[in-house]
């Protein structure tokens, strides 16, 4: 039988918990996605978050990972810059941080 999958322990998801405080209750726009397990979506004029299908080697699922998702070409609606990879976080960011492990670039 399958057993319990405890995601919240992964890390990454607890980095997202300051990407749903942020973003709560902002309209949800530019929905994008890909048979191949890809959704994208921005929410309100400051937040965006790309999401990839995957699987997690301790606790494997039924399906293979997609690998990573190259945003290069997707209109995300966000000025050109340098943005925080929350989910590439083992925990929640801490308020007034200054670094980020993983950033994600956005246009030139």
């Amino acid at each position: 039988g399958r057993h319990w999958v405890c995601e919240h322990r992964w890390a990454g998801v607890a980095g997202l918990v300051g990407f749903r405080k942020a973003c709560r209750g902002l309209p949800v726009t530019r929905v994008q996605g890909t048979a191949k397990g890809q959704l994208a979506f921005r929410a309100g004029e400051e937040c965006f978050v790309a999401l990839v299908k995957g699987s997690n080697k301790k606790w494997p699922q039924d399906y293979a990972p997609v690998g990573n998702w190259s945003l290069a070409g997707l209109d995300v609606g966000l000025p050109p810059g340098r943005y925080c990879d929350l989910a590439a976080l083992p925990a929640r960011l801490a308020e007034g941080a200054t670094s980020c492990p993983r950033e994600v670039v956005v246009g030139p």
